[in-house]
C-alpha cells in the first residue's frame, strides 16, 4: 500500500510540476494538465494500434500554419493538434494530408506524432522554409505536404507537386498553387498507393465560371496522378474551397465522373474539406467542437486497399 501511494503521489506531483511550467514546456495536448498527463503517462496509454492489413487510416487537415510568420513562430495552437488527433482516431494515422503549412509546421507535426506514437513519421515532400517563391516572374505558393507513418507505409518514389493556376491572388502578380503528392506502398499488403494533399484558392463569389475552373483544375490533377501512377490506388484530400453541395461540373462532379468518391466526411453538405478516394471508405469522421488548432477541423477515413 505504501509503495502504491508513493507512486500515486509521484505522478500527481509530476503533473502539478509540469502544469506549473505552462504550455511552452509541455507543448502537447490542449492545456497544461493534459500536457502533463501525456508527458508522465505517454500518449501510447490511449491504446492506439495499427490498422489491419489492407486498411489505411488517412487524415486531412488545414492547419493555417503557413503565411502568418507570427503564428508560425508561436506553436501553442498547432501543438494542440497531434494529441487531439490521437484521441479522436481509432488507429494510428498512416497518412496525413496537410494544407496551409510550411517546412517548419510540417516537420513539427511529424516530430510530435513520432514522439507520441512511437512510430517514425516523416514529411514526404521537399518544402522550402517559406510557403512561396518567385520563379521566372511567377509567384509559386507551396503550402501542402504528405506525411507518412514509416512503420506502416514506405515511400516508393520521390514526392512532388502538381501546379494549378491561382487567378485570384495578389493583384498584377502571376500566381500558381502547388499540390503535394507522394507514391507509397502499404507494407502489410504490398499494395501501391498515391496520395495528394490539395489546396485550391478561394474564389471571389460563386459564379458559374468559377465552378468550371474548379472542375477543370480537378481534372488536371486527376490526369497528372493517373499518368504518373496508373496502377496505384489514389486518394486526393484537402481544402477544395468548394462546397460539397455544388452541383454540375465542379469538384464533386468531376471526381465522381473519374471514379473518385467522398470517404471523409460522409455527410457534410456545407464543408470544403474532403478526402476523395478510388478505393472504398470503410468508415470516417471529423473532429468535433471548437478545434482550437485551426479554423478548420481534421477529417479522417479508414479506407480498404484492394
Amino acid at each position: 500500500m505504501r509503495r502504491g501511494l508513493s507512486i500515486a503521489v509521484a505522478i500527481q506531483l509530476s503533473i502539478l510540476l509540469i502544469a506549473s511550467l505552462g504550455p511552452s514546456a509541455g507543448a502537447k495536448g490542449q492545456g497544461p494538465v493534459e500536457d502533463a498527463i501525456s508527458t508522465v503517462l505517454g500518449d501510447r496509454a490511449t491504446g492506439l494500434g495499427e490498422s489491419d492489413p489492407n486498411k489505411v487510416l488517412v487524415v486531412s487537415v488545414n492547419l493555417q500554419e503557413s503565411f502568418d510568420d507570427k503564428d508560425v513562430r508561436n506553436t501553442r495552437d498547432i501543438a494542440k493538434f497531434p494529441g487531439r488527433l490521437l484521441r479522436k482516431t481509432p488507429f494510428k494515422p498512416d497518412v496525413l494530408l496537410l494544407q496551409e503549412i510550411r517546412l517548419k509546421s510540417a516537420r513539427f507535426v511529424a516530430k510530435e506524432l513520432t514522439a507520441r506514437v512511437g512510430d517514425r513519421y516523416v514529411v514526404g515532400n521537399e518544402l522550402l522554409p517559406l510557403p512561396y517563391e518567385v520563379v521566372g516572374g511567377t509567384w509559386v505558393q507551396t503550402d501542402t505536404a504528405v506525411v507518412i507513418n514509416e512503420a506502416t507505409m514506405t515511400a516508393t518514389g520521390e514526392g512532388g507537386f502538381i501546379r494549378t493556376p491561382h487567378p485570384w491572388g495578389v493583384k498584377k502578380k502571376r500566381m500558381v498553387k502547388e499540390h503535394a503528392f507522394l507514391p507509397v506502398q502499404e507494407d502489410a499488403s504490398g499494395e501501391s498507393m498515391a496520395f495528394m494533399s490539395l489546396h485550391f484558392p478561394p474564389a471571389p463569389g460563386s459564379r458559374k465560371t468559377h465552378k468550371k475552373l474548379f472542375g477543370k483544375w480537378t481534372q488536371e490533377v486527376i490526369d497528372a496522378l493517373e499518368k504518373r501512377y496508373p496502377r496505384a490506388s489514389k486518394l486526393i484530400g484537402g481544402d477544395f474551397n468548394q462546397l460539397r453541395k455544388t452541383a454540375g461540373p465542379g469538384v464533386r462532379g468531376v471526381m465522381n465522373a473519374n471514379g473518385y468518391k467522398i470517404v471523409a466526411p460522409t455527410k457534410e453538405p456545407f464543408r470544403t474539406d474532403f478526402v476523395y478516394s478510388e478505393v472504398d471508405g470503410l468508415r470516417g469522421g471529423r473532429d468535433s467542437g471548437k478545434a482550437r488548432y485551426s479554423d478548420h477541423v481534421f477529417i479522417w477515413s479508414l479506407v480498404q486497399v484492394p
